[in-house]
């Protein structure tokens, strides 16, 4: 099986992986706004979940908010990088240092957490603001669509685009 999670990957701020899926589920039965996998956290790795709109305070219980990791395989900050790089990557709470990953998640009563969103992901496109999680929920409506990850990529003309990167189902023939 592959465990593959596009939407929470190491990131080269991380030495080490964070998270592990616990299983991939049927599209058909995922929770409102839940992409595709749950992650269940590696031992020696602490997370929280900032509030989206101020990342100084905890995300009230039970509502997304933006994942915050720190652990030995966690950097602790950029070399010879001013402090305002800092207070956008990181977040102090009760004087502990976190990473902010710019993933928005949940966690369940069972601690597994589910990522649900990006935070720092918007598109500018000709004036509108494109969000990936939306495009890419268009994207998973369709029956041949096994993963789907949008990004933004520079256009001239327009600022950004967004640009779709798709895993077909096993299945999925011909010409889609």
């Amino acid at each position: 099986m592959n465990f593959l999670n596009p939407l929470s990957f190491d990131a080269t701020e991380r030495s080490a992986r964070t998270m592990a899926s616990r299983i991939q589920l049927l599209k058909t039965r995922l929770p409102d706004g839940v992409q595709d996998w749950l992650e269940v956290i590696i031992p020696g790795t602490q997370i929280l979940l900032l509030d989206k709109e101020d990342a100084t305070v905890l995300a009230p219980d039970n509502e997304p908010g933006e994942l915050a990791i720190r652990g030995p395989q966690v950097m602790q900050g950029y070399w010879n990088r001013p402090p305002e790089v800092a207070a956008e990557t990181f977040a102090r709470i009760n004087g502990e240092l976190w990473l902010r990953t710019g993933d928005v998640a949940t966690i369940d009563d069972d601690g597994f957490l589910a990522i649900v969103d990006r935070s720092k992901d918007m598109i500018a496109v000709g004036g509108f603001k494109v969000f990936p999680s939306q495009v890419e929920a268009v994207l998973f409506e369709h029956p041949a669509v096994k993963e789907v990850l949008v990004i933004g990529v520079p256009d001239d003309y327009r600022g950004e685009m967004p640009k779709a990167f798709v895993t077909l189902n096993e299945d999925a023939g011909g010409d889609v």
